[in-house]
């Protein structure tokens, strides 16, 4: 949410990023049908030995393959900044930026930012079955904070005016928003434990 609204107000013209046919929309569909896409020929092609990443099922002696693994790692290398903004934004100007007096704060700045970066590498290596704890953390977090807060709080927003809409189908969406965020976070946890369980 915080690089979309920076990215909003940084546009020549931020009336375009919203709308049906704005930024927002007309991007996050592109990725989402290349999401589903990859998925589904993933799945397709792998069936059941789909494994957490379609990159682990691609053979190894094969050069196209490699070649592939390449550009994926590439991807990731360089967009790993942009990732990271919100929580390396978050630690530094909440907590950090204003404890530190005697040190330079840019220096401070770039360690606190090789230090996610090495603390999340060292995680993704670490953790056996990787791919059931991001599961895990989905289902836990992102149900929540993706669906069902931005609903609460856009209620919170309107309910001091009632300003709802016709037939209040504002605060019905939000309602249905909510629950829908609750059976992800419990049953999304819920699978993700099971599976856990039966690979330990």
């Amino acid at each position: 949410m915080e690089i979309v609204l920076a990215l909003e107000n940084n546009m020549k013209t931020p009336a375009s990023f919203g709308g049906a046919t704005g930024v927002l929309n007309v991007g996050m569909t592109i990725i989402t049908i290349m999401y589903v896409g990859m998925g589904f020929f993933g799945y397709v092609k792998y069936g059941e030995h789909s494994a957490g990443s379609v990159t682990l099922n691609l053979p190894n002696g094969d050069i196209l393959s490699q070649a592939v693994k390449l550009i994926f790692a590439f991807a990731i290398f360089i967009t790993y900044a942009l990732q990271a903004y919100v929580p390396v934004d978050i630690i530094w100007n909440t907590y950090m930026k204003k404890r530190i007096q005697n040190w330079d704060k840019t220096t401070m700045e770039y360690l606190l930012r090789i230090a996610v970066v090495l603390v999340t590498f060292l995680l993704a290596v670490a953790i056996p079955l990787l791919e059931l704890f991001i599961s895990l953390f989905g289902a836990l977090c992102l149900s929540v904070l993706g669906i069902g807060f931005p609903a609460l709080i856009e209620i919170c927003v309107l309910w001091p005016e009632r300003n709802f809409g016709r037939f209040n189908y504002v605060l019905i969406k939000d309602i249905i928003l909510i629950i829908i965020g609750i059976l992800a976070l419990v049953l999304g946890t819920y699978i993700s434990l099971q599976d856990i369980a039966r690979k330990l």
